[in-house]
C-alpha cells in the first residue's frame, strides 16, 4: 500500500511540475514594455504580415522579419484587442504608420499614442519562462507530500 501512494505521490509531483500557468495581461505587457526599445514618429512599411495583442492596450505589429512594433493605443481599444481577429490600420499616409494615425479595432477606432521597436526574441524567451515559473506550486505540493506520509508499516 505505500508503494502505491509513493507511485501516486510521484506522478502527481511529476505532473505539477510539468504543469504551465499562463501570465496575467499586466505580466505580459510588462514584459512587451521592458524589451521594447525608444520611442519612433513614423515606420515606413509596404505591408504588415501580422499583428498580436501584447496586454490591456498594447499591440505588436510586425511589418517584416525582425520587423516588430509595439504600438500603445488610447481607449477604448483595451478589451477588444483579445477578442477581435483583425484589426484596421487608419493611417494619413500610404506606406507610413506614424503616432498621429489610429487603429480600428471591431467598431472602436483608437488613436496611437506610442511606437517603439521591440525584441520579440526577447519577449518570447521572457513569456516562457512566466509559463514555466509557477511560484509556490512545487513547494506547496512537496509539503503535502511530506504530511500525506504516516510513516506507517
Amino acid at each position: 500500500m505505500k508503494a502505491v501512494v509513493l507511485v501516486f505521490v510521484g506522478c502527481l509531483l511529476a505532473g505539477c511540475a510539468a504543469q504551465e500557468r499562463r501570465p496575467t495581461l499586466q505580466e505580459i505587457e510588462d514584459v512587451h514594455v521592458r524589451h521594447a526599445g525608444s520611442d519612433v514618429q513614423n515606420v515606413m512599411f509596404s505591408s504588415i504580415r501580422g499583428w498580436r495583442p501584447a496586454g490591456m492596450r498594447m499591440l505588436v505589429i510586425e511589418f517584416g522579419p525582425r520587423r516588430d512594433y509595439l504600438v500603445e493605443l488610447t481607449p477604448p481599444c483595451e478589451m477588444n484587442l483579445r477578442f477581435e481577429p483583425v484589426i484596421r490600420v487608419v493611417n494619413r499616409q500610404r506606406g507610413m504608420l506614424s503616432r498621429f494615425d489610429s487603429i480600428q479595432v471591431g467598431r472602436d477606432v483608437c488613436r496611437i499614442v506610442r511606437l517603439r521597436r521591440i525584441d520579440m526574441d526577447a519577449v518570447r524567451v521572457d513569456l516562457e519562462q512566466l509559463r514555466l515559473d509557477a511560484p509556490g506550486i512545487n513547494e506547496r505540493i512537496s509539503e503535502e507530500a511530506v504530511d500525506q506520509d504516516s510513516g506507517g508499516t
